[in-house]
């Protein structure tokens, strides 16, 4: 990954509590395991959910845009 920046990004998120991190070098079975694990865990389930929520900014893409927009016209 150029930079790293997604990995920081997912382990940020996993720090939150809302993501489980499986390295790509993981084998299938890992990956099957920690899907597994989530799947049958409805507690789990709930806490990643909630935890994801508490971190989203649904506005970010229109406040970016406005940002543009206003830099574009020099305000």
């Amino acid at each position: 990954l150029t930079g790293g920046h997604q990995l920081k990004n997912a382990h940020h998120l996993s720090e939150q509590g809302a993501i489980e991190v499986v390295a790509e070098s993981s084998s299938h079975e890992k990956l099957a395991s920690v899907a597994a694990r989530i799947i049958n865990d409805a507690q789990q389930r709930h806490q990643l959910s909630s935890s994801l929520h508490k971190l989203a900014k649904p506005e970010a893409a229109s406040q970016i845009a406005q940002l543009i927009l206003a830099v574009a016209k020099g305000n």
